[in-house]
C-alpha cells in the first residue's frame, strides 16, 4: 500500500509525513484514496508560521448506536494530558479507553523535535496495568533542505529497541520526491521490499509512478499509475494498471473535478472489465468560505443507479481550527446506519513564537495579479541573506531562489507556470520567516 500524505491548501497549512505526534484519534475516513497522485507527492517541509496555534486539552471519540443512529454514551476513547513545547509541537499525550465502568490507560506517545520543528523521534508506550512500557519507536532524518530522508521503525524487545523496517526517500535538484524504498530488517541487515518511483512533469507534479517489489535479486513491476491534468495543473484522471509479467493491464481509473478555487469537488472511480470501463463509486466534497473542507459523501453505483453508502462532516471555529468530525456508513443506502464514529476536540489557543513583527522588514509584491512576472521589493534589516520559495495550489515547490537585493526590487519570473493562485515565503538563511503572501497569475 502506498504511503498516504495529506495536503490542506486552506490557510496555507503544510503537513509532512513526519508529524506523527500531531495525529490524534484515527478518523476512519470512508474514502481511502483521495486523488492518489496528490497523496503520494510528499511535501516533507516543516516550517511553522501560524501566529495563533490550536493546542488540544482533550479529544473524545464516540461510536454510533446502530439501532437508534444516535451517538452512544459515554465516549469510547479520549486523549488527555497533552504537553506542548514553545513551538506548538505535541511532546506527549495519553490515550485512554472506556472499560464499561471507568476510564483506563491504553497507551501514551512521546515525541522529540529538532530546532527546525522537525520530528526526530516518536515513541509509543502501552499500559501494562501498572506503568507504561515501550512498544514502538520511529526515528526520522532530514537533509539540509528539510526534506525527510529516512523513517526507521523499531519495536521493544523488553530490553532494547530492535529494528523492523525502514523507509528511505530520494529527491531531485528541485526537492521533489522521486523515489521511496521500503525495507525490512532480517536480523542482520536490511532487505528490499517495495520501490516507488515518481516521474514529474514540467510543473513538478507527478505524471506517473511505478510500484515494484523485490524478488530476492531484482525489482519486479507490480503497478503503474498515469495522470492527466487540466489547465490549472489539477489532476483530471489517474489510471492504474497491473503488470501481467509481459504487459500492463488496465485496473482502475479515477476522474477528478475541481471548482474555480481549485478545490476537488468530485472523484468518480471506474473499474476495468477486460474490455470497457465500468463505473464503480464516487465521492463529492464541499467547502466553506474559508476554503476548509466541511464534508464529503460516498456512493456506489449498483445496478442502474447510485446508492449512498456514507458521509462525513467537519466543523471549525471562528479561527478555522477543527472542532469536530463525524462519519456514518449507511445500511442499504440509509437511513439505517451500519457504523459511525465522532470526534470532538477541546482546546485552547496560544500565540505562536513565529509571529511576524515589524522589525523583520517589509515585503511588497507588484504587480499582483500579473502575467507571471513579479517585483518583490524588500526593505529588510541589514546583514544576512534571504530567499523566496513559491508553492502552487497543490503545495508543490515551483521555485526557490535567493533575493539579492535586500533594499530594493527582485524580479521573480513565474511566466512558465500556468495561471492560478500561488503562495510565497521569504525566509532568512537563519531559517527565520520574513514574510509570506499570495501571488495570482492571470493568463
Amino acid at each position: 500500500m502506498k504511503r498516504t500524505i495529506t495536503f490542506m491548501a486552506a490557510g496555507f497549512m503544510l503537513l509532512g509525513t513526519a508529524i506523527m505526534a500531531q495525529i490524534t484519534m484515527n478518523e476512519p475516513y470512508l474514502k481511502q484514496n483521495t486523488s492518489p497522485a496528490m497523496q503520494k507527492l510528499a511535501l516533507h517541509k516543516h516550517l511553522k508560521v501560524e501566529t495563533l496555534l490550536q493546542e488540544y486539552d482533550s479529544i473524545y471519540s464516540w461510536n454510533i448506536d446502530t439501532s437508534t443512529a444516535a451517538w452512544a454514551m459515554p465516549a469510547v476513547g479520549k486523549e488527555v494530558n497533552f504537553v506542548y513545547d514553545a513551538n506548538g509541537n505535541i511532546l506527549s499525550k495519553v490515550v485512554m479507553k472506556w472499560s464499561g465502568s471507568a476510564w483506563v490507560n491504553s497507551y501514551q506517545t512521546i515525541s522529540v523535535y529538532n530546532g527546525n520543528n522537525e520530528q526526530t523521534s516518536y515513541i509509543s508506550q502501552n499500559w501494562n496495568g501498572t506503568t507504561f512500557v515501550n512498544s514502538e519507536h520511529q526515528l526520522f532524518t532530514y537533509n539540509a533542505n528539510n526534506d525527510q530522508t529516512g523513517d526507521d521503525y523499531q519495536t521493544w524487545t523488553g530490553s532494547v529497541w530492535q529494528y523492523t523496517s525502514r523507509d528511505t526517500f530520494g529527491y531531485d535538484v528541485n526537492n521533489n520526491l522521486i523515489w521511496e524504498i521500503y525495507q525490512n530488517w532480517n536480523g542482520t541487515g536490511w532487505t528490499n521490499k517495495t520501490l516507488y518511483t515518481y516521474v514529474l512533469n514540467a510543473h513538478n507534479v507527478v505524471a506517473s509512478d511505478t510500484t515494484e517489489t523485490w524478488s530476492g535479486s531484482a525489482w519486479t513491476y507490480v503497478s503503474l499509475d498515469n495522470n492527466t491534468f487540466d489547465a490549472n495543473n489539477n489532476y483530471l484522471t489517474n489510471i492504474s494498471q497491473s503488470w501481467t509479467g509481459s504487459a500492463w493491464l488496465n485496473s482502475s481509473m479515477d476522474h477528478y473535478m475541481f471548482d474555480v478555487n481549485n478545490h476537488e469537488i468530485a472523484d468518480t472511480n471506474w473499474q476495468w472489465s477486460g474490455s470497457a470501463w465500468i463505473v464503480n463509486n464516487a465521492y463529492a466534497y464541499i467547502y466553506n468560505a474559508a476554503n476548509k473542507e466541511t464534508g464529503y459523501s460516498y456512493a456506489d453505483y449498483i445496478g442502474s443507479g447510485w446508492v449512498k453508502q456514507g458521509a462525513a462532516q467537519y466543523t471549525y471555529d471562528a479561527n478555522n481550527f477543527n472542532q469536530s468530525y463525524e462519519s456514518r456508513i449507511f445500511k442499504n443506502g440509509g437511513p439505517g446506519v451500519n457504523y459511525g464514529d465522532s470526534v470532538y476536540y477541546y482546546y485552547h489557543t496560544v500565540l505562536g513564537i513565529n509571529t511576524i513583527t515589524s522589525n523583520k522588514g517589509i515585503i511588497l509584491v507588484y504587480p499582483n495579479p500579473s502575467k507571471g512576472k513579479f517585483n518583490v521589493n524588500c526593505d529588510l534589516p541589514a546583514g544576512g541573506s534571504q530567499s523566496i520559495t513559491v508553492f502552487n495550489i497543490l503545495g508543490e515547490n515551483v521555485m526557490t531562489e535567493p533575493l539579492h537585493a535586500v533594499q530594493g526590487d527582485n524580479l521573480v519570473d513565474l511566466s512558465n507556470q500556468p495561471g492560478g493562485i500561488y503562495f510565497y515565503r521569504v525566509i532568512a538563511n537563519s531559517g527565520e520567516l520574513i514574510g509570506e503572501g499570495k501571488l495570482v497569475i492571470e493568463k
